[in-house]
């Protein structure tokens, strides 16, 4: 028995959800634009946004921004989450459909609530 109990220990201990302690550095030369805190109005892909679609404010733009992939909220309900090589604005379908129409790119979503703008994580409009 103390062999299963032994098995079960590091069982537990391989799967813990624990967060690690320590952080690996990238090996090899990347490109990208430095973003940690900043603040979410002062965003590269952000001021892309509001500069592409007229009417659109951020809620909090001097909240410090989330990072890649979480949701930043916009003034008047929606919200944008920031990709390495997209931007997916959230609003209603009305918006969307005049931002897809003005710019002649699709409306996504079941209801036609996303447009997708294209943006690469370098800080230039695809």
């Amino acid at each position: 028995m103390a062999t299963t109990t032994s098995t079960r220990k590091a069982t537990t201990a391989t799967t813990s959800k624990a967060q690690p302690t320590t952080t690996v550095q990238p090996t090899g030369s990347t490109t990208t634009t430095a973003t940690s805190n900043v603040p979410q109005g002062q965003h590269p892909a952000l001021l892309h946004m509001l500069a592409t679609l007229p009417g659109t404010a951020l809620a909090q733009p001097t909240a410090a921004w989330p990072g890649y992939g979480k949701a930043v909220r916009l003034a008047g309900g929606g919200s944008v989450y920031v990709n390495r090589g997209n931007l997916d604005v959230r609003s209603t379908p009305a918006n969307v459909a005049k931002w897809a129409k003005a710019l002649g790119l699709a409306p996504r979503g079941p209801q036609g609530q996303y447009l997708r703008l294209p943006y690469s994580a370098t800080g230039t409009a695809k």
